[in-house]
């Protein structure tokens, strides 16, 4: 079975939103963070968004834009469902396919240190470059 990403439609921002919001809301509250709708609605419109389906239910959100000659995963989520079984590093998998015939050199990310998603990204081999304060900044090289 593959992983499915499908694109996102204009009419999908309010959804895509409550996702991601929901999934980031720990980090939120733990940094004392307050969301930002209009700010988030005025970025999906500069990224490429993707939802995930797997045994053709939602099983996440993908988005990502060009930056230079990287990809910069804006976010992955995984609905908690579907969690701890692949799913994200399949969509890593993809993702890095995708960069490669795009002729990105790296996929870049930031992510709140304090995360289990550091660990997850860490963990598919994506290395910690930076950190700016709460966030951990991590770049996946990508070989030619």
């Amino acid at each position: 079975m593959t992983l499915i990403l499908s694109p996102a439609a204009t009419s999908d921002a309010h959804a895509m939103e409550q996702l991601i919001r929901q999934a980031m809301a720990p980090c939120y509250a733990r940094h004392a963070l307050q969301w930002d709708s209009a700010a988030f609605h005025r970025q999906l419109a500069t990224t490429r968004n993707h939802w995930l389906y797997w045994h053709s239910q939602l099983a996440g959100v993908l988005r990502y834009q060009q930056d230079g000659h990287a990809l910069h995963l804006r976010d992955l989520h995984i609905v908690p469902a579907w969690r701890g079984q692949g799913l994200g590093g399949m969509a890593l998998a993809q993702l890095a396919t995708l960069a490669r015939l795009r002729g990105n050199t790296a996929i870049r990310l930031r992510t709140f240190a304090d995360s289990p998603a550091l660990r997850f990204y860490l963990r598919h081999g994506y290395q910690h470059v930076r950190q700016d304060g709460p966030l951990a900044g991590l770049a996946y090289p990508l070989s030619r």
